[in-house]
């Protein structure tokens, strides 16, 4: 009996690791300066040390790009992150009835899966870092992140940074 239930109880673990949860889509807008704070501390979480603000400018033009300015922000997911095949699985959302989005419970969470998915796209963060957005959106292309027109995307992109720039600076003139 011992050896059934504990037989059960394996079958039960596998069966719930293969199931992701599906969440209603639903908006979570966040300000330009939540924004900031909000990735500044995640990044913290994940890399253990302060990011620089040219990192920072980066990820908070990209999501700009990417969410709206903040105003299109669903499920807490910045940078509308889907889940990989490799990736264990998670709760998300739908959109269009086909892609599926990670769902998260909070924004510092949605901030922390941001880092960690852009580990997988090191030369995109590397570029951001040195204040170069043009050649981390090649990048975030060579990563298959977005299928947009490089050109269109790069030029956004940048003029996104030196506002992220300068939202960063004006931050911290405030504190």
């Amino acid at each position: 009996m011992k050896q059934l239930i504990i037989g059960i109880m394996s079958l039960l673990s596998v069966v719930t690791q293969d199931a992701a949860i599906k969440h209603k889509r639903t908006i979570t807008p966040v300000t330009s300066d939540e924004l900031i704070s909000v990735i500044r501390e995640s990044y913290v979480n994940v890399h253990k040390k302060a990011p620089e603000d040219s990192t920072i400018a980066g990820a908070w033009a990209h999501i700009s790009l990417e969410n709206k300015h903040g105003k299109r922000v669903w499920n807490h997911n910045f940078g509308n992150i889907g889940s990989l095949p490799e990736e264990p699985p998670a709760t998300y959302y739908s959109h269009f009835g086909k892609a599926k989005y990670r769902s998260f419970k909070g924004f510092v969470q949605g901030g922390e899966a941001y880092w960690q998915f852009m580990e997988r796209c090191k030369e995109a963060l590397a570029n951001f870092k040195i204040r170069n957005p043009r050649g981390a959106a090649l990048s975030l292309k060579r990563c298959n992140y977005y299928r947009s027109d490089l050109d269109q995307y790069s030029a956004t992109l940048a003029a996104l940074y030196e506002t992220g720039i300068r939202r960063i600076q004006a931050s911290r003139a405030t504190r």
